[in-house]
């Protein structure tokens, strides 16, 4: 395998990384705690992107993993504006604890990709719906235990 292939799987979580944090900075907002909560949003994030990373995903499959994060960022960020302000907190764990599925279907979709030629599209495509199926099978334990 040489060098270049990596390079782009590098350049494609860096991108990653640099979108997901100016989202997350402006989820968190300015405020007392706007570090800590930019914190808290992001870095599961990273986590999530440096794990598909690390087994050397397509780029496809670090971009598609990308968006379902940011998707699932600025969807939940909604759900969570239109919920009482003293409950607003449980619900942000509530993110942080679903992120891990999030990551498992990242890894599914890496692995569907490895034995299966897909196009870039259609491996973008199934990082998406993987990851944030994943989000929602999470979520959905995640609200049965509450």
């Amino acid at each position: 395998m040489s060098a270049r292939p990596w390079r782009a799987t590098i350049f494609a979580c860096a991108a990653s990384v640099l979108v997901t944090a100016l989202l997350a900075a402006l989820v968190a907002r300015h405020g007392a705690l706007s570090l800590s909560k930019f914190a808290f949003l992001w870095l599961p994030t990273v986590a999530a992107l440096v794990l598909v990373t690390i087994f050397r995903a397509p780029p496809p499959v670090t971009y598609g993993v990308a968006g379902a994060i940011c998707a699932i960022l600025v969807l939940y960020a909604a759900w969570v504006r239109t919920i009482p302000v003293q409950d607003s907190a449980l619900a942000w764990a509530g993110y942080l604890l679903c992120m891990p599925g999030a990551a498992a279907g990242a890894m599914a979709a890496l692995v569907w990709v490895r034995f299966r030629a897909a196009t870039a599209a259609v491996a973008a495509a199934a990082a998406f719906a993987a990851a944030a199926l994943g989000f929602a099978i999470g979520m959905a334990i995640f609200l049965s235990a509450a």
